[in-house]
């Protein structure tokens, strides 16, 4: 946000310098993506978060960024996309961030999938291994949501609401949903 253009560029040639530095690692191409993105390079930013995904030990987090980037731009297809490759990723995951992220990634626009049923078992299994967990709670009533499972979907928003509190999301996004 600094108003110095020079100063700009020089934050993006460290950027290159640290993927160079850093074997093209995906860490280094995430950060230089929120750099593109904080300057509206919205496309530069893209490419870079795919080399990201790209990489064997690249994270959930970075493709749930790259899914919402795509539908920042309006690439609902790449999307669409992005969303398969993740619930086909992290399938066997036992790790509830990546199961969370999948699935929430999945239901943050209409139709992302012919098919919520692997959405929706991602989200399940997350809640099963973190049962208290409002974030996971929300995002399995939002992939039921998606998944047009609308009784099913406004009782896990209501647990949601009515749960313990998370420092790690808002109870907003029950009352949200429940909304919609």
């Amino acid at each position: 946000q600094c108003p110095d253009p020079a100063f700009r560029d020089g934050i993006l040639k460290l950027a290159d310098r640290a993927i160079e530095l850093n074997d093209g690692s995906a860490a280094a191409y995430a950060v230089r993506a929120l750099h593109h993105f904080a300057r509206e390079n919205h496309r530069s930013a893209l490419a870079d978060l795919k080399k990201a995904a790209e990489g064997p030990k690249a994270g959930y987090y970075v493709q749930y960024q790259t899914a919402l980037l795509l539908l920042e731009i309006g690439e609902v297809t790449e999307y669409r996309k992005a969303c398969r490759q993740m619930l086909q990723r992290f399938a066997d995951s036992e790790n509830t961030s990546e199961l969370h992220f999948t699935a929430w990634t999945c239901a943050l626009a209409p139709d992302a999938l012919d098919d919520y049923t692997p959405a929706l078992a991602l989200a399940r299994r997350g809640l099963e291994i973190d049962p208290e967990n409002m974030q996971y709670q929300n995002g399995l009533g939002a992939v039921q949501m998606r998944a047009g499972r609308y009784a099913e979907a406004l009782a896990s928003f209501s647990q949601a609401a009515d749960g313990a509190e998370n420092t790690n999301t808002s109870d907003a996004y029950a009352v949200y949903f429940q909304a919609m």
